[in-house]
């Protein structure tokens, strides 16, 4: 910021601080004002109060002295119109009452005043219904009633005796008096009080101080009915001019301080601006521009001025110095750094492993990348990293080989990752400079996969002649060697093998297990190992036909597994017939036993339940044919309906002879359960959805038939107990399983309230599904409860190539 802005801001400043004292000075002396003219209006609403409290004093001494009089009790139980106008009527004026009547303690009306007022019948009826409905909350009431624009002031008192002083005796009836706010009454009040009184009925008639003038005071007091609702206002204005006079006043002193100020001001800021500024802009257009010849203008002043020009100059010819210096000084660093940006590129992208060694400390002191990638170490963590868990071999001979530059061209080592596993690797290494220090540079190259292929290589032909195959892995997993035989087996080249080829034929199971071999042999120490388990694994030759292959594996710790395969596809295969042939036997034998004990089981429910009581029916029509004339209508009726039992009975022993649904040996179980949903919940008027996905058109039939039955059982429960009136049946096929869901949507019931499972509503028993299904090796699972229907689901495994 210029000099002279900093003047300017601080004469403004000392302006704003004279302007702002005067507004301070402005502010308090309007609060006292406001306080004095608030304690005014303060004042005045008393004042008007008070004023309007003696007015309503005759109103209120009326109602409480004739309401206390003993006479009045008599008139209420005796009228007498004559003793009313000279007792009552005759007062009222003296009073300032407009008008009066009385009720009993019924509140029935029994005497009004001859006031125009009162020939308003409806009026009074309404004042009184509103008064007897709010007695109970107390009898001396003070309210406000609008009539026709007008306000009707209206004071309550229970009629009691003259020695009733505490107005605690039962009334023998009530007095209503009333006063009209009329012209004449506000007039009144407004002479008393000194202003203009007006009366407000709606409230956008309502005076508001904001639209009046601030010298006016309004004083404003509510009219309210017995329900506490304002219905009107009065209010007070008056004029308080005294207060305007302080307010110009104080508006004449604020304007005179403003224009002293500024008369002070103005001289000030120009006689400073000529004094200061003009040394102050040459300087500063000198500085700006960069221009000496400027600045000689002030050189030879003895002021301050020309102090500082002079130290300006001679700073100014030392910065010339400084500029060529650091100039030179720059460039010099930009080619430090350029070159070290380039050996650090260089260092980082090397394709082999970099190691900067402390020959003193024998720690890493700095690794590239390709080090970390080889080794298995993030690079900062080869900070400090003791050089012998990367180099065991190494020793303090051999770093002084280095240093002493005896170290041979080629040297072949092992080396250690950070897993522990072995590598061998080329080293190179040699003496540098290294931040102020001699440091030596080994350059390391992995070599193990070359002399791995150098040792099979040897045995290659021996290897490629043995019929076997023979399959060599990495401790990565990465297949490295293949011999002949694998062209003979799996119809595959060896080289197609090698690397990740081998993964392209394997399942991933398979290589799962080949993964964890190799892991095995990286983490092995000590001699070789032999699994002496052989296993077997399938694969598919290049053809597409499958064969079995039989694996001995031996581990050489730390490098390498070797796997030797036999090929038992034939074998395997003469097993598996065998096998199937004997599968198939005992399959037939079960299925033979579970029919026969099928059978067995319905013959007898059939022939204990239902049959019973058909011939119990039979039984009974009889006895009552014999009730009945014969040729009767009644007793070919019950002809007819021995004739259908007799009909269900031969039905019965009909299915007795078939049990087995002819349609599930025929065309299997999807077309069985489809016939069982019509045929079960046809007549029932209950809606089946019946759902099939990825299911075979046949299972195998040892499953079929207990399925079925299961699912029979589930539907005759539904029918029974359920009160369904949707089922949804679903078969559903994955893998080597079937599933069965059935669903209703009926009353349910509580499973956790039984204290034993084959206590459940099944006319089968639980106990009989879960015996079905779990025998074979599948499982059942139910649930229901109370209002959320029931839901059963059945899982059977079984293997396709059995259907």
């Amino acid at each position: 910021m210029k000099i002279q802005t900093k003047l300017s801001v601080l004469l403004a400043a000392v302006l704003i601080f004279l302007v702002s004292a005067v507004a301070v000075f402005q502010y308090v002396d309007g609060q006292r004002i406001e306080q004095l003219y608030r304690r005014e209006i303060t004042e005045r609403s008393i004042v008007f109060d008070q004023i309007v409290s003696l007015n309503n004093k005759s109103l209120e001494l009326f109602v409480s002295d004739y309401s206390n009089w003993d006479d009045m009790i008599t008139f209420i139980h005796k009228p007498d119109s004559v003793w009313a106008e000279s007792n009552i009527d005759a007062v009222l004026s003296k009073f300032n009452v407009q008008l009066s009547w009385l009720c009993d303690r019924s509140f029935n009306v029994v005497y009004t005043t001859h006031i125009n007022y009162t020939e308003n019948n409806e009026l009074i009826r309404t004042v009184t219904r509103d008064f007897q409905k709010s007695a109970n909350s107390g009898l001396f009431k003070h309210f406000y009633v609008l009539i026709d624009d007008t306000i009707l002031e209206i004071r309550t008192a229970p009629v009691q005796p003259s020695m009733d002083v505490h107005r605690t005796t039962e009334p023998a009836g009530y007095l209503f008096v009333g006063r009209v706010w009329n012209d004449r009454y506000v007039k009144e009040l407004a002479d008393a009080t000194q202003s203009d009184m007006y009366i407000s009925i709606s409230e956008s008639s309502l005076l508001n101080d904001r639209v009046l003038p601030r010298d006016t005071i309004v004083v404003t007091r509510a009219f309210k009915n017995l329900s506490e609702k304002t219905i009107g206002w009065v209010s007070s204005i008056q004029k308080a001019e005294e207060f305007t006079e302080l307010d110009r006043q104080a508006n004449l002193q604020f304007i005179l301080l403003v224009v002293f100020s500024t008369v002070l001001f103005l001289p000030l800021f120009l006689l400073l601006t000529v004094w200061v500024g003009r040394p102050l802009k040459i300087i500063s257009d000198g500085l700006t521009d960069e221009n000496a010849d400027k600045l000689h203008a002030l050189k030879d002043e003895s002021s301050e001025f020309g102090t500082i020009t002079r130290l300006i100059l001679r700073a100014n010819e030392q910065k010339i110095l400084l500029v060529k210096e650091v100039q030179t000084r720059t460039e010099a660093e930009q080619a430090l750094r350029r070159s070290e940006r380039d050996y650090r590129e260089l260092f980082e992208n090397a394709h082999d492993a970099i190691l900067i060694i402390d020959p003193v400390q024998f720690d890493v002191l700095q690794a590239n990348r390709e080090a970390a990638r080889l080794y298995g170490y993030a690079q900062d963590e080869f900070m400090s990293l003791p050089l012998i868990k990367l180099w065991p071999s190494c020793s303090p001979e051999l770093v002084e080989d280095i240093m002493q530059g005896r170290f041979p061209s080629y040297y072949e080592t092992k080396h250690l990752r950070r897993d522990q596993s072995e590598l061998v690797v080329e080293i190179n290494a040699g003496i540098a400079q290294y931040r102020n220090q001699k440091v030596v540079v080994a350059i390391s190259r992995d070599v193990t996969v070359k002399k791995l292929f150098e040792e099979v290589s040897m045995s290659h032909q021996i290897l490629n002649r043995i019929g076997n195959m023979i399959i060599v892995f990495n401790n990565k997993g990465e297949c490295i060697y293949a011999n002949a035989a694998t062209k003979h087996v799996l119809e595959y080249e060896p080289v197609e093998l090698l690397g990740d080829g081998w993964w392209q034929i394997t399942r991933k199971d398979a290589e799962e297990r080949i993964q964890a071999k190799a892991l095995k042999a990286r983490k092995a120490s000590g001699d070789i190992l032999v699994n002496e388990t052989p296993y077997l694994e399938t694969y598919y030759k290049k053809n597409g036909s499958m064969v079995w292959i039989e694996w001995h594996d031996t581990w050489d710790p730390g490098q390498m597994f070797i796997r030797i395969a036999y090929d038992v596809t034939d074998r395997v295969r003469a097993d598996h017939a065998q096998n199937q042939v004997e599968m198939q036997r005992v399959r037939m034998a079960t299925v033979v036993e579970t029919q026969e004990e099928e059978r067995k089981r319905i013959s007898r429910e059939l022939h204990d339940s239902v049959g019973q009581q058909l011939s119990a029916i039979k039984r009974n029509i009889e006895i009552i044919k014999q009730r009945f004339t014969a040729s009767t209508e009644n007793a070919l009726s019950c002809d007819h309906l021995l004739s259908m039992v007799d009909t269900s009975l031969r039905e019965i022993k009909l299915i007795s002879y078939n049990l087995l649904p002819r349609v599930l040996d025929e065309l299997g179980l999807i077309s069985a359960l489809d016939t069982l949903c019509r045929t079960q919940f046809g007549a029932q008027g209950i809606h089946v959805y019946f759902q099939t996905f990825d299911v075979d058109q046949r299972l195998p039939q040892d499953i079929e038939l207990p399925i079925y039955r299961v699912v029979q059982e589930a539907f005759q429960n539904i029918t029974k107990h359920a009160k369904a009136t949707q089922v949804t049946l679903q078969l559903i096929g994955y893998d080597d399983h079937v599933v069965v869901t059935i669903e209703d949507n009926g009353i349910g019931f509580d499973l956790a309230s039984m204290n034993e499972i084959k206590k459940a509503p099944f006319g089968m028993g639980l106990p009989g599904m879960r015996e079905r299904i779990e025998f074979l090796s599948g499982k059942i699972d139910i649930d229901s409860s109370p209002g959320n229907g029931t839901s059963v689901v059945i899982e059977v495994p079984f293997k396709k190539n059995e259907v």
